[in-house]
């Protein structure tokens, strides 16, 4: 009986960690296409507009 009941808990275990392994790349990956989309809109914008501004001023 002890052997039947420790394979539930094992097979239970086995099937969070696989659901907590899912969300954590679907978290990761999320994650890492909104850093690069910020990334890409703030260096795009803020430093072409600083270029543009500095370039103004100085001339």
């Amino acid at each position: 009986m002890g052997n039947i009941i420790s394979a539930i808990g094992r097979g239970i275990n086995a099937v969070i960690s696989a659901i907590a392994s899912l969300v954590m790349a679907i978290i990761s990956g999320v994650t890492g296409c909104l850093v690069a989309i910020f990334n890409f809109l703030t260096c795009g914008c803020c430093s072409g507009g600083r270029k543009s501004r500095g370039g103004t001023v100085h001339a």
